[in-house]
This record gives structure tokens, C-alpha cells and sequence, in this order.
């Protein structure tokens, strides 16, 4: 696939598990990094003394298109929350490379088999008219990704984290949460709830006019 389908995909992956702009940044560059093997890739374009030696070393879509230095990043992941995000796009990479004519082999080197999505009358070629018509459906899909199946489940489920996504995107000086909050204690409060500010990339903090819960 070429570089634009690359970070499309990853950027629908992106919005789909709710990461705020600087997490979609990490999964966009996260996206092109499998492709750092091959000199004539937008990235190894740009870092040619790194990919031209790793070129001659393992070729294209050899070690560096397996999963295990991407599995490595996301460990890593642990320590440093971006190479987390950056993990997913390498591996946003891979998968969607899996729908190509030639596959991946994703276990190399402990195997060689090549992994492909779908029998090969389906497959994409790199550069074709399919992939141009793939990359319209995916630029589709991010514009609706707020309104993705996991969304109405997280709207179903009562889960904030689609609201606090929303408010760090707007970054809105006066914000409001709406809906019914169940505290620790089992006691159940509906209403609005002034947004005081975000608590990491995860929390959040709210006041009703008497307490401020997190």
C-alpha cells in the first residue's frame, strides 16, 4: 500500500479507540514505519542513509514488516505512553498490508509463512485503482469515526471517555458533562456537571456546585 492508505487506515484505527490529536500524530508516523525497508517509501525517501542499509540487509517486507519489533514498542508502550500509539500504527501497517497480492509474513524469522486477507481475485495491488477506491472508503470512515459502532456502545455503556476525547478536541474554556454518574458509593447523580480540566490523557474532573469528583 502506498503511504496515504497507510496513514488513513491507521487514523480510522485512531479514531476508533478515541486517541486525542497527539495520539493520532504517534499512530500516523507509527503507520509508515514498516515501510522504512524500502527506499523508494515516502519515509524511506526521507531517511535514505537508514533505509537503503536495512534494504540491503533484510530487502522489503521481510523482518521489518514482522510483528515483533512492533510487539517491542508496545511493551515499551508501558514506560512511554507515545510508543504505544506508535506501536498501533506499525501494526495498522502490517494488517492492512495483509490485503495486498504479495501478503506479509508476519512470524518471520521464526516462520515464513505469508499471511494475506481474503483469496487473491480480492487482493489489492500497490498503486492500482483498487487501492485509489480503498483509500476514498477509508478517508469516508475517518470523517464518521465518531459515530463508529464502538462509540454507541461507549454511549450505551456510559462510557465518558467519547465525552473527554470531545472536550480535549475543542478545548473549550466553559464545558459541560451531561448525564448520570454512579459514585463509589452506589449513589446515582444526574444532571450537568462543570468539567474543571482532565486528569492525564485518561481522567477527569467535575463539579456539581457542591463537590468536585474525579
Amino acid at each position: 500500500m502506498t503511504a496515504p492508505t497507510h496513514i488513513a487506515f491507521s487514523l480510522f484505527c485512531g479514531k476508533v479507540i478515541g486517541a486525542d490529536k497527539a495520539g493520532l500524530a504517534y499512530i500516523s508516523i507509527g503507520s509508515l514505519l514498516p515501510d522504512i525497508d524500502h527506499p523508494e517509501s515516502l519515509i524511506g525517501r526521507i531517511f535514505f542513509f537508514i533505509s537503503y542499509p536495512i534494504n540491503k540487509r533484510f530487502g522489503h517486507r521481510r523482518e521489518v514488516h514482522s510483528i515483533w519489533p512492533w510487539v517491542l514498542l508496545f511493551l515499551l508502550g508501558i514506560i512511554w505512553h507515545p510508543l504505544l500509539y506508535i506501536g498501533i500504527g506499525a501494526v495498522s501497517h502490517i494488517f492492512i498490508d495483509c490485503l495486498t497480492v504479495s501478503g506479509v509474513p508476519l512470524l518471520l524469522p521464526l516462520s515464513h509463512k505469508v499471511f494475506v486477507i481474503f483469496s487473491r481475485k480480492w487482493r489489492v495491488k500497490t498503486g492500482s485503482i483498487r487501492e485509489f477506491f480503498l483509500l476514498f472508503i477509508l478517508i469516508v470512515l475517518v470523517g464518521g469515526a465518531s459515530y463508529s459502532p464502538l462509540n454507541a456502545i461507549r454511549v450505551l455503556t456510559g462510557d465518558y471517555r467519547m465525552a473527554l476525547r470531545q472536550y480535549m478536541e475543542k478545548g473549550d474554556l466553559l464545558c459541560y458533562l451531561e448525564g448520570t454518574i454512579r459514585m463509589k458509593t452506589g449513589e446515582i447523580k444526574r444532571g450537568s456537571f462543570l468539567i474543571v480540566g482532565t486528569e492525564g490523557n485518561y481522567g477527569m474532573a467535575i463539579f456539581d456546585g457542591d463537590r468536585l469528583f474525579h
